[in-house]
């Protein structure tokens, strides 16, 4: 005798909609998901990183810079400046490596009175400094409104 059994009918339809309730949360978490990610990729516009003010003024920056370990090797005299127009620098300078000559390499900067550098893409100048021997290196404003100066020495590249 065949009896038909409501209890299983309940249970498949019980489960049948707890599979289909839980299919429907994951896609919504799924869509919530797709959204997100689709709406932060729409977010193209973002502001670059800031630098750190610098602590210190520029007063207190040398006028004779010697970058990468070269003001242990390094000695200057008595620099000769000209305020006539265009400004003209001239610094002694002396290496004090005892049998190397050092391969050096550069360039003046020059700024007007308000500090605004004149010649910000100044170009490098090689030069071969003697052991022990004193050079010069001078530089020559292409402006007549130079009030200061600045000398940057590095290694030669």
């Amino acid at each position: 005798m065949n009896t038909f059994n409501f209890r299983h009918v309940a249970t498949r339809a019980a489960a049948a909609s707890f599979l289909s309730s839980r299919a429907l949360f994951a896609g919504a978490i799924g869509t919530a998901v797709a959204a997100s990610f689709f709406l932060s990729g729409c977010d193209t516009v973002r502001a670059p990183g800031s630098a750190t003010p610098d602590p210190l003024p520029n007063v207190a920056y040398p006028k004779i810079e010697a970058a990468e370990g070269l003001g242990e090797y390094l000695s200057y005299g008595d620099v000769k400046v000209t305020s006539q127009s265009p400004l003209t620098v001239q610094v002694p300078i002396r290496a004090r490596t005892e049998s190397e000559d050092l391969r050096v390499q550069y360039r003046f900067i020059f700024a007007d009175q308000f500090g605004t550098v004149l010649n910000p893409d100044a170009a490098w100048t090689w030069r071969k400094l003697a052991s022990r021997r004193q050079d010069f290196l001078s530089g020559n404003a292409m402006s007549s409104k130079a009030t200061d100066w600045r000398l940057q020495i590095r290694p030669s590249r």
